[in-house]
């Protein structure tokens, strides 16, 4: 029976692709499917307390983009 990973990512985040083919290359070595699931991570972030990438400081934005 093969096992299958529910993978939830939102598409419009970069750290969600560097280790997409590296994860899917494990799943796949341990006989898992992935099924991907994008989600809109913007509906969570009142939620949260967090702010869309346009309000934040401009020291956040800029921290965000050096990694």
């Amino acid at each position: 029976m093969t096992q299958v990973v529910e993978y939830y990512f939102g598409p419009n985040s970069p750290w969600s692709y560097p280790g997409h083919a590296r994860f899917a290359e494990i799943a796949r070595r341990h006989g898992a499917t992935v099924d991907p699931n994008p989600i809109h991570l913007g509906e969570l972030l009142p939620l949260s307390g967090g702010l869309p990438r346009a309000t934040r400081p401009p020291q956040r934005q800029a921290c965000r983009m050096m990694s």
